[in-house]
Formats: structure tokens, C-alpha cells, sequence
């Protein structure tokens, strides 16, 4: 079988590891669970975080091809926030690296192995590259959808603020 189809097996494992992505973000990320009030998580002026925080850690996930480099990078941003705001507050940041560490590497490990399974028979086994190019991508997902949680959260903050008034 040829390379292009493992890519699409990966890229179907992809999507469908997408949804459960959403779900950790929503529901068991602490700054980003679906319960906590707007305007008690990262969305908060205390925080001090904002969109461009996230579109740039995006752009540095869609530049880079290593998730060791994407998380020095944001280790990098982590050191450069005040104490308890931007990527420090309430550990934001430590928490992103995390889930990028464990659930995320785990997820992507599975998606490369069911690809590789579907592609080339029950006893196959992922190549290292593969495991690593799935880490990648999931880790991207992960990230952009983290940024559109935020910035949904950030438009609802400021949706009721303005029906305060």
C-alpha cells in the first residue's frame, strides 16, 4: 500500500479524535469546563490573556513540525508572563503542556496505530515518523481548538457585560 493511504486512514482517526479533543477541553480542562461561570476563567481581565496568545501558539504549532519545540515554546511564553497572569494564570499553561505530554501524545499514538492497522493488516505497526507526524497534527487540533473555546468564551464574557449595563 502506498503512503497516501495511511495518510487518509490517519486523517479519518484524526477527525473522529477531534470531537473527544472538544470534550477534554470542555469538560475536563479546569479554565475551559463548560461549567464554570463566564468571567471566572481565563476570559477574566485579571487573567490577562487574550486571542492573540492563542493564534500565536497556533502559528507556532502549524510552523513547527516538533511538539518538544511547541512546548518549549510555550515553557518560553510561561516564563515571560507576570506571575499569575497570561500563561501563568492558574497554571493555564502548565495545563496545555500537559494535555500536549499525555492525553494528546496517547490519542495521537492510538490514531497512528488504528491507521496503520487499517492500511496494512491487524499485526502492523506505526513507524515512529508516523507516531510523530499524528502527534503533530493532533496537537494542532488540540491547540486550535483550545483558541476557538477561548475566543467563544471571550465573546459570551463580553455579550454579558454589555446586557448588564
Amino acid at each position: 500500500m502506498s503512503d497516501w493511504h495511511y495518510t487518509l486512514a490517519l486523517k479519518r482517526e484524526m477527525e473522529r479524535d477531534e470531537e473527544t479533543i472538544t470534550g477534554w477541553i470542555l469538560e475536563d480542562l479546569g479554565l475551559f469546563k463548560m461549567e464554570l461561570p463566564l468571567g471566572a476563567g481565563p476570559e477574566q481581565q485579571e487573567a490577562d490573556l487574550s486571542p492573540h496568545q492563542f493564534t500565536q501558539l497556533v502559528a507556532a504549532a502549524e510552523e513547527t513540525e516538533s511538539v518538544p519545540a511547541l512546548i518549549n515554546y510555550l515553557r518560553y511564553q510561561i516564563a515571560r508572563s507576570k506571575k499569575g497572569q497570561g500563561w501563568q494564570y492558574a497554571n493555564v499553561g502548565a495545563q496545555i503542556i500537559a494535555e500536549l505530554e499525555g492525553n494528546v501524545r496517547a490519542n495521537a499514538h492510538n490514531a497512528a496505530q488504528c491507521a496503520a492497522e487499517r492500511v496494512r493488516g491487524a499485526s502492523a505497526v506505526a513507524t515512529d515518523e508516523e507516531e510523530r507526524r499524528a502527534w503533530v497534527e493532533l496537537s494542532r487540533r488540540f491547540l486550535a481548538a483550545l483558541r476557538r473555546c477561548f475566543a467563544w468564551r471571550l465573546k459570551e464574557h463580553e455579550r454579558e457585560e454589555v446586557t448588564s449595563l
